[in-house]
């Protein structure tokens, strides 16, 4: 129900019948506006879809990310992260960052808002880079995001199998130029009677 008077409002009417002696006499009308709920709801499937985005985008990377809340409580982990400790990112969530990162200073950054960054941390006998920000809301740390940035092995394996081949190419192409250097203009030999002369 459009309601009236109200340009855009869109509400609810609802109206029951006021029965006395057996005989309809009036009827109660109540307009509700919905549209603050309208909105809501439109709101709602905004966050739903930048909720989703924000997914895809932690988990196409392959740097590990892990936020914590203030006390160092883990409240996100995205896949990266989770397959380094080997497990799925539910079980880390709800836990103690130091429970599965014991050497870390996350949960130190998220209750004093100050950042460390790209320092050299030790896990799983691994020398990694590590940054750590805090979530600072209105003035006040509200938590803290650490990025792991995980040696790509496969990735320089394959790079350096791309540049080897490359390589080896550069160099057939060197020898086949150099044969064709090998002498100068006298090495042309012509048959043709224009050449002849």
């Amino acid at each position: 129900v459009v309601l009236p008077g109200a340009a855009g409002r869109v509400g609810v009417a609802n109206m029951v019948p006021v029965v006395e002696g057996g005989r309809q006499t009036g009827a109660i009308v109540v307009l509700q506006d919905l549209t603050e709920l309208e909105r809501l709801v439109r709101e709602l499937e905004l966050i739903k879809d930048l909720n989703q985005t924000l997914h895809t985008v932690l988990n196409i990377i392959s740097d590990g990310l892990v936020v914590v809340d203030e006390k160092g409580i883990i409240t996100l982990v995205n896949r990266a992260l989770a397959e380094f400790f080997n497990r799925p990112p539910a079980e880390l969530t709800g836990r103690h960052i130091t429970e599965i990162w014991p050497g870390t200073t996350l949960h130190h950054v998220a209750r004093s808002g100050v950042p460390e960054l790209s320092s050299i941390q030790i896990m799983n006998d691994q020398r990694l880079i590590v940054s750590q920000l805090p979530i600072v809301r209105e003035g006040r740390s509200e938590g803290a995001v650490g990025r792991i940035v995980f040696p790509q092995l496969a990735e320089i394996q394959e790079l350096a199998r791309q540049v080897t081949s490359l390589k080896s190419k550069v160099a057939y192409y060197r020898e086949e130029l150099a044969k064709t250097r090998g002498g100068g203009v006298e090495q042309l030999i012509g048959i043709s009677a224009a050449m002849q002369k």
